[in-house]
């Protein structure tokens, strides 16, 4: 018999010749709190998950493992002992079988073990409502925030685009603009925190260049023959057919030699090419995969 059945004991509840119920004779939890190993309260953490009071043996093994099936063996008796739960078995093949335990106070082991409990799901799922209902009335991301109010999915992936739509709103407000990494840092702790599924929705559901959120560096395209100078630096676009400069970089400039009579704006990047082949030497001109604000060049 377990060394730990041995120093608790177990008394029977229910009994008949092929099934019977028991339960520890002199429980020490919750009184005391459960004296196990790491490994042992990893395993019943696992075990504690959802709101069943009641689990069947079989199930609890599966969620071992084969890995940790001695663990499970040995980590039933001691929790029996300790009264955190009480036994279901059957006689067969000559000797008493393990089919269901039945906790004592799931909620409180919980709480013991760090698991959300039933009624921290229920406040969540509220937190998470009361959110959604506040953003579906902002301009920015009310339309998203109320589709995903309304949908089936799970509290927690609705929590987190509640979360991420936070963010986008907060950043367009402040009229942020940035790479994917500068929203990312924005919103959480680490440029890795939003995973790809959340990167996927955000696109599916919002232009993210309008939002001031790009995929790489904002780059403008430029094809002339005028000089850019800014400090030190000097760009030449006559030396080659165009020049691709960080939006930041065309920010600095504060001179142009060789100025143009005329800019011109280029929506289609094909287009830009093909003129950029054969342009008058008084235009410069411009292409962008987004709209080119604040550019002033001075003479």
């Amino acid at each position: 018999m377990n060394e730990w059945v041995q120093f608790a004991p177990v008394r029977e509840i229910e009994a008949s010749r092929t099934k019977r119920k028991r339960e520890s004779a002199a429980p020490s939890w919750p009184l005391k709190p459960l004296a196990l190993s790491w490994e042992e309260r990893a395993l019943l953490t696992e075990w504690v998950r959802g709101k069943s009071g009641s689990r069947r043996w079989g199930k609890l093994r599966e969620l071992a493992g084969i890995s940790r099936l001695d663990l499970a063996d040995r980590l039933w008796p001691k929790l029996l002992s300790f009264g955190a739960f009480r036994v279901s078995e059957v006689f067969r093949r000559a000797r008493w079988e393990l089919v269901e335990i039945a906790w004592a106070d799931l909620h409180t082991l919980q709480i013991e073990l760090g698991v959300t409990t039933q009624a921290q799901h229920a406040s969540e799922k509220l937190s998470v409502v009361n959110c959604l209902t506040e953003l579906s009335l902002d301009e920015s991301v009310g339309e998203v925030a109320s589709v995903v109010l309304q949908s089936p999915l799970a509290t927690k992936i609705k929590q987190s685009r509640a979360e991420l739509l936070v963010s986008l709103r907060d950043w367009i407000r402040s009229e942020r603009k940035g790479k994917r990494q500068d929203f990312a840092l924005f919103s959480r702790p680490h440029t890795k925190a939003i995973s790809g599924s959340e990167w996927a929705w955000l696109e599916q559901s919002f232009d993210l260049i309008a939002c001031g959120i790009d995929r790489f560096l904002p780059l403008v395209w430029l094809a002339g023959t005028a000089s850019l100078q800014w400090g030190s630096q000097r760009v030449d676009l006559s030396g080659q057919p165009f020049v691709a400069l960080s939006s930041e970089t065309l920010g600095k400039v504060t001179q142009v030699d060789r100025p143009p009579q005329s800019y011109w704006l280029i929506e289609n990047r094909a287009s830009f090419e093909k003129q950029a082949s054969n342009l008058d030497a008084a235009c410069c001109l411009i292409w962008t995969a987004e709209p080119v604000r604040n550019f002033v060049c001075e003479a």
